[in-house]
Order: C-alpha cells, then sequence, then structure tokens
C-alpha cells in the first residue's frame, strides 16, 4: 500500500497510535481489575498453617468471638493473680 499524500500517510499514524494507546488503556484497567478481585477474593479466605499444610479456616467477627474472648480474658487475669499471691 503506497499512500502518496503525506497528509493521509500523518492520518494513518495517528491512527495507528491512537488504536495502540486505547489497547494499551484496556489492558492495563483489565490487569488492574482483575489482580483487585483476585487479591478481594485472597482477603477473604484465612489460613492456619499446621506444620507445612495450609488449612483453610472460617473468618468470625468480634460480636461472634466476644463471649469466648471475655471468659478467656477473665481465666488469664484470675491466674495471673493466683501466680502473684501464692509467690
Amino acid at each position: 500500500m503506497v499512500i502518496k499524500n503525506l497528509e493521509n500517510k500523518i492520518r494513518l499514524v495517528g491512527i495507528i497510535c491512537t488504536a495502540f494507546l486505547v489497547g494499551c488503556v484496556i489492558i492495563s484497567l483489565s490487569s488492574i481489575w482483575t489482580a483487585r478481585t483476585m487479591v478481594s477474593d485472597a482477603q477473604k479466605k484465612v489460613y492456619v498453617l499446621d506444620g507445612n499444610v495450609p488449612i483453610l479456616v472460617n473468618r468470625t467477627t468480634m460480636d461472634e468471638t466476644l463471649d469466648v474472648e471475655a471468659k478467656s480474658h477473665v481465666e488469664m487475669f484470675h491466674q495471673t493473680v493466683y501466680t502473684l499471691y501464692i509467690s
């Protein structure tokens, strides 16, 4: 394809550069979106290592564990005070 007119050559280069730039933007945005969804999915999962074996565990909210944590803190307080009293 031989383009004889200089204006047509410049227009063709402009179209090709614009198409390339739009393609780069589309690829960049799609990769960012994919990475964000992968990270948000990974943050929803919690793994605990048992030796070298990862085990998937369920995440809980503070409301669900408040009773257990409160009892644990009271028990630890009593153990500490009892240990200090005997010593």
